[in-house]
């Protein structure tokens, strides 16, 4: 079984055979297809995120369900797919579009909040790959969002778990969107154990 990093940040080279490619032409409906979904994913997040620290007995009143758009959270939980799934699509693009591609998608989906996605994706970009870190960012960023609720490390390693979660659906999606349904079952198969 491949380490976290190879799973949540799409380093696949070779693991799973052949993938599809696609070139430029191909975004104009890739990426508002795989931005719709991705907004879906964050949304689902959010609700089981919140639904699940309930059920543990974690007190989150006053912490929504449903996902702003345009909101600090929702640019948060955007960085943090861009920074996972960006690099993991370029299994599937030739290198020439990679940069295009990565363009049209930050640009699809940060059209809503300005700079916010943006500032959120450099601070994860900074985790340089390590997932601990990468989920922990994140975890942090959410817990400070949501006015730091306690119990701390409860609400912590919850967050750090459906982060890691949240990582690989957005792959896996983003594999679908691209046509390797092989790469989506096996990435979807993980989230099992």
């Amino acid at each position: 079984m491949p380490t976290k990093e190879r799973v949540v940040m799409g380093i696949f080279s070779g693991l799973f055979g052949a993938k599809p490619k696609v070139d430029r032409r191909s975004f104009v409906a890739l990426v508002p297809r795989l931005t719709s979904e991705l907004q879906l994913i964050r949304e689902q997040f959010l609700f089981g995120g919140v639904t699940g620290l309930r059920s543990e007995g974690a007190h989150v009143v006053g912490i929504s369900t449903l996902l702003e758009q345009g909101s600090e959270l929702d640019a948060a939980l955007k960085g943090f797919q861009l920074t996972n799934i960006v690099g993991f699509a370029w299994n599937y693009i030739e290198f020439p579009d990679h940069l295009p591609f990565d363009k049209q998608l930050t640009e699809s989906m940060e059209s809503r909040d300005g700079d916010f996605t943006k500032q959120y994706r450099e601070r994860y970009l900074d985790c340089e790959g390590n997932v601990e870190a990468l989920t922990s960012a994140l975890a942090e960023d959410i817990h400070r969002i949501w006015g730091r609720p306690a119990p701390v490390t409860k609400f912590k390693r919850a967050l750090e778990n459906t982060a890691m979660t949240l990582g690989v659906v957005s792959q896996a999606t983003t594999a679908n969107i691209f046509g390797d349904l092989k790469t989506e079952k096996q990435l979807k198969g993980r989230l099992l154990f």
